[in-house]
């Protein structure tokens, strides 16, 4: 497995829209002149879907094709060394890229042809938030593993600071509307961890309140 970002993301690609500006004092000499933009630019609105074509004509340069079941899973037919048919595998999530494959760096100079990448490829240990490392199955096989530890855990710690803070119990702290609102918690964080068993049961073991 590697990774990788893609760098200057939306601008790799080319303006769908018929846009115009005029210069400012930013452009010196050029002060005043109307400019053509032509790269799709941070909040315009079309720039996620010019990005996102682009990037699939890119993609299908290089021989994948999206997944009928999600589009931004690409995959690839190829051969493992020992001759077993497999396919590889990329996750992009705007400018997030996964590579699943035999070799992994051996493949990752490619999406480097076409674009610049941030820092470079290497074998991750996040990907969008997420906890990822290799794990040992039961059957003594090697695994990848994608968990939500250390986003949860940060839940835990915010919800501690803000119980003392507040000086409320857990039970409270899910009701409370006004104060959630205004808490830096996102509400919905909130009702996630207040609502799944396995999360109440962790909360108990970390805080010592009854949910």
């Amino acid at each position: 497995m590697s990774a990788c970002d893609i760098g200057n993301t939306y601008l790799n690609a080319p303006c769908r829209e018929k846009l115009w500006t005029v210069a400012g004092s930013e452009f010196g000499s050029e002060q005043g002149s109307v400019m053509i933009i032509a790269r799709a630019l941070y909040g315009l609105k079309f720039s996620g879907a010019a990005w996102r074509s682009t990037l699939a004509q890119s993609m299908e340069q290089l021989g994948y094709s999206p997944t009928q079941a999600e589009p931004d899973v690409w995959i690839k037919r190829a051969t493992k060394g020992d001759g077993t048919p497999y396919y590889k595998i990329m996750l992009i999530y705007v400018d997030d890229v996964l590579h699943l494959a035999e070799d992994p760096k051996k493949d990752m100079p490619e999406p480097s042809k076409l674009y610049r990448l941030k820092d470079g490829t290497d074998e991750p240990d996040r990907y969008l938030g997420g906890n990822i490392e290799r794990v040992q199955t039961q059957d003594g096989s090697v695994a990848w593993s994608l968990s939500c530890y250390d986003y949860f855990s940060n839940v835990i710690k915010q919800v501690k600071a803000d119980l003392a803070q507040k000086n409320l119990t857990l039970k409270e702290f899910g009701t409370y509307n006004s104060y959630l609102h205004n808490s830096q918690l996102v509400r919905r964080e909130v009702e996630i961890v207040l609502n799944i068993p396995d999360l109440r049961k962790i909360l108990r073991e970390n805080i010592n309140h009854k949910v």
